[in-house]
């Protein structure tokens, strides 16, 4: 989840970013965004504005480090 906290910071004019968070052309219906937002579904965080939170890189590494510690058994 590292990843996507630092192609957040590169701003939207990136192609990274539009990749990730941008809708796309055609019939695919399913984007990163979504991936990783039932991903946070699936710890308990559904509904945290993890973009917000990925601009800033040391709260956006604590988040990571909670939803990993979240997923471990």
């Amino acid at each position: 989840m590292s990843f996507e906290g630092n192609v957040i910071r590169m701003g939207e004019k990136r192609n990274a970013s539009r990749i990730l968070v941008g809708k796309p052309l055609g019939k695919t219906t399913c984007i990163w965004q979504d991936d990783i937002e039932k991903g946070l579904k699936g710890v308990g965080w559904e509904g945290t504005d993890w973009i917000h939170v990925a601009w800033y890189r040391s709260k956006w590494r604590a988040f990571v480090n909670t939803v990993l510690n979240l997923r471990v058994p």
